[in-house]
């Protein structure tokens, strides 16, 4: 959903172009991120709680810098990156305690 908003420019031009206030982009984006937010924190100890919160974070910085400075463009757009980056691991993450368990289990019949 963001990377649909940064490419195609919805918040700031499709948007209020059609009438649509940047201020209603915003508003699903941070429940769409306090949602997320809910479900990652249900397990908070696991590598893919602390990876999610990041790359949340990084994000955050930068929708900030977007808001907040016109001419930020290399902090906002690296802590994008940054955050995309991170949340890119999360898949990997997720999968790993399914990916490891097989070879607990094959370790322990070997025995």
């Amino acid at each position: 959903m963001l990377g649909a908003d940064d490419a195609l420019l919805l918040h700031d031009a499709v948007g209020p172009n059609n009438g649509v206030p940047q201020e209603v982009f915003l508003a699903v984006y941070a429940v769409v991120a306090i949602l997320l937010t809910t479900s990652m924190l249900r397990d908070p100890h696991r590598g893919v709680a602390v990876a999610f919160v990041l790359g949340a974070a990084l994000l955050a910085v930068s929708a900030g810098f977007d808001q907040m400075f016109s001419g930020a463009h290399l902090v906002e757009d690296g802590a994008k990156l940054l955050g995309a980056l991170v949340w890119l691991t999360l898949p990997m993450l997720a999968c790993r305690p399914t990916l490891e368990e097989p070879t607990r289990t094959s370790a322990r019949t070997a025995r």
